[in-house]
């Protein structure tokens, strides 16, 4: 996803996900996702995982209702 600079607008969801060789292309301009499939294999394992990992909070903004 990404996110507007200063909140300034909607963020943008990205299927399939973007990658960045950020030592060649810090101002993210070329997507190469499609060039390293096994990162992006490896990328997704990993987000799955943390993502059935992740336990929910109690809704904080509730308490002082």
């Amino acid at each position: 996803m990404t996110e507007p600079a200063y909140g300034g607008g909607a963020a943008e969801k990205h299927d399939p996900p973007l990658l960045f060789d950020l030592g060649e292309d810090p101002a993210e301009k070329f997507d190469v996702a499609e060039q390293h499939p096994k990162v992006m294999a490896e990328l997704r394992r990993i987000a799955a995982e943390h993502t059935e990992a992740m336990v929910p909070g109690e809704p904080q903004l509730q308490k002082r209702l």
